[in-house]
């Protein structure tokens, strides 16, 4: 999700988009002069004064919400108002783009050249976006704003941003140049969908359930290499760093299968080698504490795509479907502990594994409740939180972009709580 910046992170987008379309710096061939790309309102550009530029404009001159997103997590408060999930604020952004020239045609063909643009790159890629946003090529976003657009969460949102045309008829652009007081300039009216804007905020979460119902399905076994089950060890429902993980499948016998592990979020592409040879029905892999391409990294807690690569280096190497594995998060810090709390709220220091990127999303859950952790400035595995708990002992688990650290013994019968329990004094 994105932070509130979001709104003027997406018009820095655009405005990178149309700065670097054509080249560095962009200039007319009508008056031969430097291009300027902005995003102010219609009424404050004046091409009379004196060294005037051709221009190109931008303005956010409605905000919707998204008919898709707006109902997701609601409820968000429970009857007596304590809330229960942080909802996303999605909006759709309305924009008007306005080409500025001062001799014959050279407004068209700005005009043209900011469509085609926008047309050849309806979706805009996680790539531009943290190009746009990280500094790369010429950037117009004002020095002040910066440092907070280069970690609002843009990129990293689960859906991308699309632009769209919105064509508005005669009489809507008519009142909008008349409330704008302003010369009407040739205009391309557009959308911007969808931006999801979240404040993490301390919620309640609900224990996780000891037990599962089995489930059972039916169906013809396939002829070909299939992975069918991912099982990390323990039953649980996730992996941890240092994990001996058992795939089950059809045909998967190779004397030296490879592991395949990958995750878009992060640009993750990994292969691991097999502990020994597979038979037809599984293979086993230790998740190794750093990635394999590089050594200085380890797995950012998430959902990885699992394959399995047979016949590795061979012309007909085969690679199975692919499944997900999910790669929690540990509290390493010895539990359980006390701590001492004072007027009414307590500190508490945690280290977990794998460390914590600096745009993860990160919560302490004691029981029931639920505490962000303090903003990280770099990836780390020290975390800090602040929870308005009074004295008790509670149940203690860190959270990470959605996926908890273990709180149950599933491998026992029947499932018991583990002794992750951290005392406020």
């Amino acid at each position: 999700m994105s932070t509130s910046y979001a709104v003027a992170g997406v018009t820095a987008v655009l405005e990178y988009m149309l700065t670097n379309g054509m080249g560095v710096p962009l200039v007319t061939g009508g008056s031969g002069q430097v291009v300027t790309v902005s995003a102010m309102p219609p009424d404050l550009i004046d091409l009379t004064v004196a060294n005037a530029k051709p221009r190109i404009n931008l303005f956010l001159h409605q905000v919707y919400p998204n008919m898709a997103w707006r109902n997701r997590e609601l409820p968000s408060r429970d009857e007596t108002g304590r809330r229960m999930t942080n909802p996303p604020l999605a909006i759709d952004m309305h924009y008007f783009l306005t080409a500025y020239g001062s001799v014959d045609l050279e407004a068209e063909v700005l005009l043209g050249y900011a469509l085609q643009v926008f047309h050849e790159t309806p979706v805009l890629s996680r790539d531009i976006v943290r190009a746009a946003l990280n500094g790369g090529g010429v950037s117009t976003t004002s020095v002040a704003y910066q440092g907070p657009l280069r970690i609002v969460g843009l990129a990293d949102q689960f859906e991308q941003l699309k632009i769209s045309p919105f064509p508005l008829n005669t009489e809507e652009m008519s009142r909008f140049w008349t409330a704008m007081q302003a010369h009407y300039r040739p205009t391309f009216s557009f959308q911007v969908t969808v931006v999801l804007i979240r404040l993490e905020q301390p919620a309640v979460s609900p224990l996780p359930v000891l037990t599962r119902n089995v489930t059972a399905q039916t169906g013809l076994v396939p002829a070909v290499p299939n992975v069918t089950r991912i099982v990390p060890p323990l039953a649980q429902p996730a992996a941890l760093i240092g994990d001996t993980v058992t795939v089950d499948g059809i045909a998967l016998a190779d004397p030296a299968p490879r592991i395949l592990l990958s995750n878009d979020k992060f640009g993750i592409r990994e292969s691991i080698a097999a502990t020994a040879p597979s038979t037809s029905t599984g293979v086993q892999f230790v998740l190794p504490p750093a990635l394999p391409s590089n050594p200085a990294a380890s797995w950012p807690v998430g959902v990885y795509q699992l394959s399995v690569m047979l016949l590795a280096g061979q012309p007909k190497q085969v690679t199975t479907n692919a499944l997900p594995l999910v790669i929690a998060p540990a509290i390493t810090t010895a539990l359980p502990m006390s701590v001492a709390g004072a007027g009414g709220s307590v500190a508490i220091n945690l280290s977990v594994a794998p460390p914590v990127l600096q745009e993860q999303s990160v919560s302490l859950l004691l029981g029931a409740s639920q505490v962000a952790a303090t903003p990280l400035t770099a990836t780390s595995s020290n975390l800090s939180f602040v929870a308005p708990v009074g004295p008790g002992t509670y149940l203690a688990r860190v959270q990470v972009d959605g996926i908890d650290s273990f709180i149950l013994d599933l491998s026992a019968s029947p499932p018991a709580y583990l002794d992750k329990t951290i005392t406020v004094t």
